[in-house]
């Protein structure tokens, strides 16, 4: 006989395949708002924005601060969170910096501080268990 406990956290994960099922398959891409000008509700909650100063000394370092979610913050349970979050350099595809987020425990913001030697777009990319990987990306330049 299977206890009341098993019972529910079952039930909870068969609602979670079936919202699978019916949303696009996020995980075969990486994610943008389909129009930058016309977010949509979903597409607010997922795409990450990046603050930082647009240029910076060579070789000084900056803090980049991200928040998951371009408008509103991004839901924070154990069904539906965030999983990890890296900033990158475009230019050579290098991660720079990563953090292993925890479901319901953690904000879905972090920062980091970092150096540049030369003007380059840095890319944030984030995976969500339900919405696959988010990017956006913002140009530096060194003064």
């Amino acid at each position: 006989m299977r206890s009341g406990r098993w019972c529910a956290g079952f039930d909870v994960v068969m609602n979670m395949m079936k919202a699978v099922e019916t949303i696009p398959n996020w995980f075969k891409q990486i994610n943008y708002p389909k129009d930058p000008n016309d977010i949509t509700v979903l597409e607010k909650e997922h795409w990450p924005r990046i603050e930082c100063p647009d240029i910076v000394e060579a070789s000084k370092p900056f803090e980049v601060r991200i928040n998951i979610g371009a408008v509103m913050d991004h839901p924070r349970e154990l069904a539906h969170f965030i999983e990890w979050i890296t900033l990158g350099r475009d230019d050579s595809n290098m991660v720079m910096c990563e953090e292993v987020m925890q479901p319901k425990f953690t904000m879905p913001r972090t920062s980091f501080w970092i150096s540049l030697d030369r003007s380059t777009t840095l890319v944030v990319r984030m995976s969500r268990n339900l919405h696959g990987i988010w990017e956006n990306k913002k140009q530096v330049y060194i003064r």
